[in-house]
């Protein structure tokens, strides 16, 4: 991450947080004006048409503040799912968040990555490469998908005006913080992360899931087979990879596979502490790089290339033992 995107980060920060700030400095600055007043009064005396026209210009700049912070529309926040590509690490496709401010003109992805310096691959496969979020330009993050030849769709979050502010924050905090993390592709990834982030922002408020995909409901093992079933050569890497910790469960938050998160936060709720829900996405999804069919399905799975390599295995064999015959 560079020092522009640190910068930028302060500045979403600070230009967040000065509605909150403004709305107690409102609240202040009516009460302070009442005071003044009284001080005031004394030496000069006002009238009671001042003093209202005074209290009516504090209370204005106050509800200006909260409508503006109040306002659905004020920030949009979206999931984005990429497709999967063709390299080991994209296998499972990508998730990440957009946020929008399109009153002060700012649209940006976060996405949870991980350091792809060699040092940090070698790392990879011990669970201790470094990871976080970083933030693009929400055009910069399509022209760059697009180059991929993978497709983008954009699911729209259904939180209050707070959330959206309070996840922009959490956000820019995590952006801040760096690559801070260590990277584990079963509970530290970019779906699972992103998950993270929205449950960090919401306001006295948890997800709740129905009608769960089965592959969901199983270990870690049955949730690869699935989303590796176009990929078997990856599945193969990830298994060996995996080892033992193919049986466990796993919490549902870290299998919820970029395939997979769509489908459960459209059936999923939001549910305060008095039991009031409304659905976790709102509208309807938005393509916004068509599907590409870019993911090549192998010719070849492991379990018929493990075929093939015993079939030469005999004929190398019985040529070996023909041989032998024949020069007897």
């Amino acid at each position: 991450m560079c020092r522009d995107d640190k910068y930028l980060a302060k500045e979403r920060y600070y230009l967040l947080r000065m509605f909150s700030f403004h709305r107690a400095l409102a609240i202040f600055l009516a009460a302070a004006g009442l005071c003044a007043f009284h001080v005031k009064a004394s030496a000069q005396t006002y009238s009671e048409h001042q003093r209202d026209s005074i209290k009516a210009i504090q209370q204005h700049m106050a509800d200006s503040i909260n409508a503006l912070a109040a306002d659905p529309d004020f920030i949009k926040v979206s999931l984005l799912i990429v497709e999967p590509g063709n390299q080991v690490y994209s296998q499972y496709g990508h998730a990440a968040l957009r946020l929008e401010c399109p009153s002060n003109n700012m649209d940006f992805c976060f996405s949870f990555e991980m350091n792809l310096s060699f040092w940090q691959k070698i790392k990879f496969f011990f669970s201790s490469a470094k990871s976080g979020f970083i933030t693009k330009p929400t055009e910069t993050f399509i022209e760059d998908t697009k180059d991929e030849l993978r497709g983008i769709t954009a699911y729209y979050l259904n939180l209050t005006p707070k959330e959206e502010q309070a996840l922009w924050m959490h956000c820019d905090k995590e952006l801040l913080e760096g690559l801070h993390w260590d990277y584990d592709y079963l509970t530290k990834n970019c779906s699972s992360m992103c998950i993270y982030m929205v449950e960090s922002a919401l306001q006295g408020e948890h997800i709740e899931y129905h009608n769960l995909h089965p592959a969901l409901t199983g270990t870690y093992t049955d949730l690869l087979n699935y989303i590796t079933r176009k990929s078997p050569w990856a599945g193969l890497f990830w298994k060996l990879r995996m080892g033992s910790r193919g049986k466990d469960a796993g919490s549902l938050n870290d299998k919820l596979a970029p395939e997979l998160l769509p489908g459960a936060w459209q059936n999923a709720e939001l549910v305060d502490s008095a039991g009031n829900r409304r659905p976790m996405l709102a509208g309807s999804p938005v393509v916004i790089l068509p599907n590409t069919g870019n993911q090549h399905e192998a010719l070849i799975s492991p379990t018929m290339a493990l075929v093939l390599v015993l079939v030469v295995i005999v004929l190398i064999i019985l040529c070996l033992i023909y041989k032998k015959k024949f020069r007897l």
